[in-house]
């Protein structure tokens, strides 16, 4: 089983549909055309559920200093927020309002307390003790509870300390003209079946108006034992997800 190049699925969906050959995705209207629906067949195939293959190990961006000293960037390729953990430490998530009324209670008089606005609202953050909540108010930028200043001696979280475990964003595809040779990395083999099938549906559906119900029940089935398989490691011993994902969305 291998993978595919964009070229190599526009030829397949064009030969599907009996139509012109060609070398190249910028020779036809109908080729680029063919190339937009593999694109639109990749997001739906992503979006049809969260595979495992889309989840990755992550370190958050610089975004505090001294005076916002526990706030992180989510990094640009990251499109969600399963968990995190500071200092090998998980650390639980509070929505934004819960988050909140957390350090609402907090005295800002306190030596040990450090106080800043985010977007006009009061933040007030601990500095003597590990975190323990965080959130994010706007899906870009994370924010603790606390932080220790005898360990985070730059007066701010560190921030190669600070990880995460989320969802990637999906491949940006290349313009048509230099897009031939393009392969989509994040995709395992074992899914370009799937892939290729619902290329050619599409195919069938939007450049010749046909329906292909041998694709469809071949999508169906295939999705159904991806389903049950789609993890490499088993983990029938633990927990893989106990409840919702958080972040951005």
């Amino acid at each position: 089983m291998a993978k595919y190049t964009a070229l190599q699925l526009v030829q397949h969906m064009l030969s599907a549909i009996d139509s012109d050959e060609v070398e190249a995705i910028d020779d036809t209207t109908e080729a680029r055309q063919a190339y937009d629906h593999v694109q639109l067949a990749y997001e739906e195939l992503l979006g049809s559920r969260q595979w495992p293959f889309m989840r990755t190990n992550f370190t958050f961006e610089p975004a505090g200093s001294a005076s916002r000293p526990t706030r992180a960037k989510i990094p640009a390729h990251i499109s969600e927020v399963v968990y995190l953990k500071y200092r090998r430490e998980s650390i639980k998530y509070l929505t934004p309002e819960l988050f909140q009324d957390l350090v609402d209670q907090r005295d800002t008089s306190d030596t040990n307390v450090v106080t800043w606005k985010e977007d006009g609202v009061s933040i007030s953050v601990y500095k003597d003790r590990a975190p323990t909540y965080w959130t994010s108010f706007d899906d870009n930028v994370v924010i603790l509870d606390s932080f220790d200043s005898t360990v985070d001696t730059n007066s701010y979280i560190t921030f190669s300390e600070l990880t995460g475990y989320g969802v990637k964003s999906p491949c940006e595809w290349p313009a048509s003209d230099v897009a031939d040779t393009f392969v989509v990395e994040d995709l395992p083999e074992k899914y370009f079946p799937l892939f290729r099938a619902m290329c050619r549906e599409r195919a069938f559906y939007y450049l010749k108006q046909m329906e292909t119900p041998t694709d469809t029940r071949f999508i169906r089935k295939q999705k159904i034992h991806l389903n049950k398989t789609e993890a490499r490691v088993r983990r029938e011993s633990g927990i893989v997800q106990s409840g919702p994902y958080y972040g951005r969305k």
